[in-house]
């Protein structure tokens, strides 16, 4: 399956010139398809991705209107609640002695190339090394490659838009779920983003049965050594407990730990303290940062 992707950025540069990006054909969309017993009828997993190098993912970017504030890395500043709340200026409209700091802003400018864009982005020890010192934003987003969080909320909205944040700064998003996708990506009004619903309703597209731990461990695993930049935002930890044990969704965390470490991913545990008592809650902490 094959589909054409034009999209057509306009966003600002220093000189306050508007520069126009489009692509005509040069990429083409696949479905990654994954072989998976169980996900659905089609035994197959379907990941939407907008470009695909070699074996990497890239985020899918929808056209994007005039009014958007776009960074040369990528980053959709104008979606991002820091911006919109006025507590980052964005890169593109911030104060050039930053901008002249970074070493993936000077990159692209030279260039004239957005990073989403370019076609060495999977392959660049800069971007890969780099992203994450945003003079802009490594204050207002504190997560680093390779490690795993815990936060505490009876309703996951906060670590829902923590993750939104993640994703329009240009991180690939991987949810997985006992809320069905649809319903989070609709209240978040997010696209793009991969998806895993932790379920037995048989015939869903994107569902594993939480029983099935090898499997949801597998397809986790595949997702995020196939991205260059990814997060990964967990909700459905109680269930896969009750569905299984507590010490084997334990156990499940702790590998998936492994496989965040090695590929420099990041991974979001949303959990509701009061499911847990103050052993369960310490045996957590040991392998997870506590966000307060």
């Amino acid at each position: 399956m094959f589909s054409v992707i034009s999209v057509q950025v306009q966003s600002s540069v220093p000189d306050s010139s508007f520069y126009i990006l489009t692509y005509l054909g040069k990429r083409l969309s696949e479905c990654l398809i994954m072989n998976c017993n169980g996900w659905g009828h089609t035994s197959s997993l379907y990941l939407i991705v907008g470009s695909i190098v070699g074996s990497k993912l890239f985020p899918k970017r929808e056209s994007l209107d005039e009014s958007s504030i776009i960074a040369w890395c990528g980053a959709v500043c104008s979606q991002c609640a820091y911006y919109v709340e006025g507590e980052c200026p964005s890169c593109p409209e911030g104060a050039p002695e930053l901008q002249s700091t970074c070493p993936i802003f000077l990159c692209a400018s030279q260039r004239g190339v957005l990073c989403f864009n370019c076609e060495r982005r999977m392959q660049c020890d800069l971007y890969a090394n780099e992203r994450e010192c945003c003079p802009f934003g490594k204050d207002l987003f504190p997560f680093r490659t390779g490690m795993g969080y815990v936060i505490y909320e009876k309703n996951p909205d906060i670590s829902s838009r923590i993750f939104k944040n993640y994703v329009i700064r240009g991180d690939c998003g991987l949810l997985v779920s006992r809320r069905y996708p649809e319903q989070f990506f609709s209240k978040y009004n997010l696209e793009g983003v991969n998806a895993v619903w932790l379920s037995t309703a048989e015939g869903e597209k994107n569902w594993i049965d939480p029983c099935n731990l090898s499997k949801l461990h597998h397809v986790i695993r595949d997702f995020i050594n196939h991205a260059s930049l990814s997060i990964i935002l967990f909700e459905g930890f109680e269930y896969l407990m009750v569905r299984n044990s507590f010490m084997s969704a334990l156990k499940f965390i702790q590998s998936l730990m492994d496989e965040v470490v090695l590929s420099k991913s990041k991974l979001m545990l949303t959990i509701n303290p009061d499911a847990f008592d103050k052993k369960e809650l310490a045996l957590i902490r040991r392998e997870l940062t506590e966000v307060k």
